[in-house]
């Protein structure tokens, strides 16, 4: 069995920028100015940006070669800058700036300084967080091939406890934050891409910033070079914060976007005694981002455990114990995580308390704001998703949430390999038998092969689908993600982003045609048709690997095939064997869980009173079991 990969930080000490700044070639250096926007907030980190590009041979302190704009809005803060400043005698090249600024006051006076220099000059644009470390090689080769431009590429550099500590000056930034990470673009999907170098004239016109990153007519740069990143600071969170306000003032629609993306990311943290840190699910997207795996990796060690249950329990309290009275199936050292809404996460907890069972926990999942212990979900499906909230009636409000709330869960899920499951599903087996089936001979795992395995639905038999294949293949198949195994990757996070992408739009489109489509209706509202696609699309573009369970581990569907009733039907016991092929059910699915184990019994929900009357669908505490209020 594969278990989770334990990097030691030791192991970023092979990374190449662990050394110093390697200094450019003199026919760079000789043309090369530097303009830079700086908050004078952060005096230490100030300390490592000029060193740095000292270092690379720039001349900040030659006067006019520099333009470094220092905006302060406190003397303190000030004062400490420009010792900084004064101590490296960069401090004849700094303006200042104690106004309002934006990304585009600050890119209009890039241009001008841009704009006054000489025609063959060639200018590097550092924000405060970046350090720019293209080999002496790719410069030389920039100048004879491309122009003199240089494209960068974020490396988003990160403390090894994963908090946003406090940058020391006299300490090296990479020894500070030795976690090298793809979270801007591939988690938090912002621009990760900037040009380090640019020249004053190409192609006999000059050269005009679009933006912080861009240039207007850049020409096609393929190759790319390490911009260290250092974003996640103990600043970071306040400045994100401020941000985010900032925007959520205005009405545009630009800054609604941006107020969004900043409320994912903001998302992304918890605050804790011991200051700000990333929370499970962040680390875990951001670990495992663009499937990075180098000596140089971001770093594994971000699962709670190798291998857990996973459940989306929303709609209140019995619905808690509906999933508990399923995971009780799974053993009593089973791992398993509740994600549930924050008004009954109290409930859970003690619930999992008074059941004694230690390796239970219970997280939130806020579907109406698309947020689970740290999941980021894109800006454009926020925003959308906020558009329509309102648009149908509670009670199919309440199932939409809840569907879009396992999405949450899966992509939250605090285990390197999954099992999640439905709440009103029935596992006829303990958690690690069920896992051990991923099993194979000398160590060998079903996830070397396949990333996230569902079960097919029975419709499935009917060969040609048509419609009901929701536009993928009718070869495909139809898949139930009611039960569903996976091992994580970006692949799979990349899938149930899509996922929950497409459900977002589909209840988009059928919300804007009332006519098709009932708003009071919940079964028009399924998330199945959005899963299908995605999982084909992620398949086919994305790398995602797919696999179909066998029907034993998702029995819903398939009853009337097992039970030999002509419709399906929940009067068959849960977990009983085909009455003609004895059949192994290993999850069963909308069955009769009345023989469980009862309130007392062995193998019972014990003196918390925990029993079923009928349709596990319908669960619900026994009048008389002891220990619960009625």
């Amino acid at each position: 069995m594969r278990r989770v990969l334990l990097l030691p930080l030791v192991a970023w000490a092979k990374c190449r920028t662990e050394g110093g700044p390697r200094r450019w070639p003199a026919a760079a250096l000789d043309r090369t100015r530097f303009y830079a926007w700086v908050s004078c907030k952060d005096a230490p980190l100030l300390t490592h940006f000029l060193d740095w590009y000292l270092g690379l041979g720039l001349q900040l302190t030659k006067p006019g070669w520099a333009r470094v704009v220092l905006h302060c809005l406190d003397k303190k803060d000030r004062r400490a800058s420009l010792q900084v400043l004064e101590a490296r005698d960069v401090h004849r090249n700094v303006h200042h700036n104690d106004g309002p600024f934006s990304a585009v006051i600050k890119t209009k006076d890039a241009n001008v300084y841009l704009a006054s220099l000489p025609r063959d000059a060639l200018l590097v644009r550092a924000d405060l967080d970046e350090l720019f470390d293209a080999a002496p090689a790719t410069i030389e080769a920039a100048l004879r091939e491309d122009g003199g431009f240089v494209r960068g590429r974020f490396v988003d550099r990160i403390s090894g406890d994963w908090r946003l500590a406090p940058v020391a000056a006299n300490r090296s930034l990479g020894a500070q934050f030795p976690r090298r990470c793809a979270a801007t673009h591939a988690v938090f999907g912002g621009n990760d891409r900037k040009w380090i170098l640019v020249p004053r004239i190409f192609g006999n016109r000059s050269v005009v910033f679009k933006t912080s990153h861009n240039v207007y007519d850049a020409p096609l740069v393929k190759r790319t070079s390490d911009v260290m990143h250092y974003r996640f600071d103990q600043r970071a969170f306040g400045l994100l914060r401020d941000k985010r306000d900032a925007y959520a003032s205005r009405e545009d629609v630009q800054s609604a976007f941006a107020a969004t993306m900043y409320d994912g990311m903001l998302g992304a943290f918890a605050e804790g005694s011991d200051g700000v840190a990333f929370r499970p699910a962040a680390r875990k997207a951001i670990a495992y981002a663009l499937d990075a795996q180098s000596s140089c990796l971001c770093g594994g060690d971000v699962f709670e455990a190798p291998r857990g249950a996973v459940y989306a329990a929303t709609g209140g309290a019995d619905y808690v114990d509906l999933a508990m009275l399923s995971a009780s199936q799974l053993g009593r050292d089973a791992r398993v995580r509740f994600f549930v809404e924050e008004d009954t996460m109290r409930y859970c907890a003690d619930r999992a308390k008074a059941l004694r069972r230690a390796t239970w926990a219970c997280s939130v999942v806020d579907a109406s704001s698309l947020a689970a212990d740290g999941v980021v979900a894109p800006p454009a499906v926020s925003l959308k998703w906020k558009r329509l909230a309102g648009g149908w009636t509670e009670k199919v409000r309440r199932g939409v949430e809840g569907r879009i709330a396992g999405i949450l869960a899966m992509l939250a899920s605090p285990f390197e390999e999954t099992l999640f499951l439905d709440a009103d599903t029935v596992p006829c087996f303990d958690l690690e038998r069920l896992f051990r089936a991923t099993e194979g001979a000398e160590g060998t795992s079903i996830f070397e092969a396949y990333d996230f395995l569902m079960a097919h639905e029975f419709h499935t038999l009917r060969g040609f689908l048509g419609e009901e294949a929701h536009g993928a293949p009718d070869v495909f198949g139809l898949l139930n993600a009611g039960v569903a195994l996976y091992r994580w990757r970006d692949a799979v996070r990349r899938f149930l982003m899509k996922w929950l992408e497409l459900y977002v739009d589909d209840l988009e489109r059928k919300l804007a045609d009332p006519r098709a489509y009932d708003p009071g209706d919940g079964r028009a509202f399924q998330r199945q048709p959005a899963m299908q696609w995605a999982a084909f699309r992620s398949a086919a573009r994305d790398g995602l690997r797919v696999h179909a369970l066998s029907p034993v581990w998702n029995a819903r569907s398939w009853r009337p095939a097992f039970s030999g009733h002509a419709k399906r039907t929940t009067s068959d016991d849960c977990c009983a064997a085909h009455k003609f092929t004895s059949t192994t059910i290993l999850v069963d699915h909308h069955c009769n869980a009345s023989r469980l184990p009862a309130c007392g019994a062995r193998g019972s929900l014990d003196t918390a009173g925990l029993d079923v009357i009928g349709d596990v669908r319908h669960a619900r505490p026994r009048l008389g079991c002891p220990g619960r209020a009625h």
